[in-house]
């Protein structure tokens, strides 16, 4: 019988990937995998070089999965189609240090709109996962077929937990065929006077496992999913990563022209 895996399951994965980057001082992490030998595993730490590839899953014809994952754009996605002969599977994440300088109270959000479409007869298992990375926790969702319809489960609610100073949100459409939704995770940093580091990122994994021999179809997420974080204008950060603009309600407005903050690629510290 397969193991049914849930978000938590590939959270806990991303836990580990994201500490072991922070062990080898690397500020920056983006990475594409995929289940079932569907093609070779990449993995980048500088956030110069996108990410992408697709193949065949172990050498089945008719089984395929892709990734890409693009953090100097704040862009992720993930495919998986199967004619019923086999599993497929891909993730996409990636994830940086943001360095805000020393005493700053700092709100923060992060952002994933994604999109996507699941075709075809019912699916075992979790058919995509999404989900955002803040502050060292992760807040997503799930989607999956079962006995009474298709279904997305949340993982995380505002003020419970491990949640309990953040606010997440996930809204849109959660139709199979029409899946387009958006993740935000808000929380307040009280930085103290020794600056603090905030990893934030993003994952998406799709994945298409027949329920039964003959079931087809496909889990479809490679438009890219747009991950990006926000904060007011003046607050102070560095970082290695992806965009980066403050919250609409605090730009500034000067005789006409708009101030605005936007980091993009790869800004030092100094």
């Amino acid at each position: 019988m397969r193991k049914k895996v849930r978000l938590h399951d590939h959270l806990a994965v991303i836990a580990v990937l994201t500490f072991a980057a922070h062990m080898a001082h690397a500020t920056t992490l983006q990475e594409i995998t995929s289940f079932g030998l569907c093609f070779p595993d990449q993995q980048d730490t500088t956030g110069g070089v996108p990410l992408s590839a697709s193949g065949q899953c172990g050498n089945t014809v008719g089984v395929t999965a892709a990734a890409k994952a693009d953090i100097a754009t704040g862009a992720l996605g993930a495919q998986a189609t199967s004619n019923g002969l086999g599993d497929a599977g891909a993730m996409a994440q990636f994830s940086t240090d943001v360095f805000f300088l020393p005493n700053q109270v700092v709100p923060i959000t992060v952002t994933m709109r994604f999109t996507g479409s699941i075709t075809g007869d019912q699916a075992f298992g979790d058919l995509f996962q999404a989900a955002v990375s803040l502050n060292g926790l992760n807040f997503g969702v799930a989607g999956a077929d079962t006995d009474s319809g298709f279904d997305v489960i949340a993982n995380g609610q505002s003020g419970v937990g491990p949640f309990v100073h953040a606010v997440v949100n996930a809204t849109g459409s959660r139709a199979r065929d029409a899946i387009d939704m958006t993740l935000t995770f808000s929380e307040t940093l009280n930085v103290g006077p020794s600056g603090f580091t905030a990893k934030v990122g993003g994952f998406v994994e799709a994945a298409y496992s027949p329920a039964v021999t003959g079931n087809s179809g496909s889990s479809d997420f490679l438009d890219p999913a747009s991950v990006s974080f926000s904060v007011p204008a003046g607050i102070q950060f560095t970082s290695d990563g992806f965009l980066a603009a403050p919250e609409p309600t605090t730009m500034l407005l000067d005789g006409g022209s708009i101030a605005t903050l936007v980091l993009l690629g790869r800004s030092k510290r100094g």
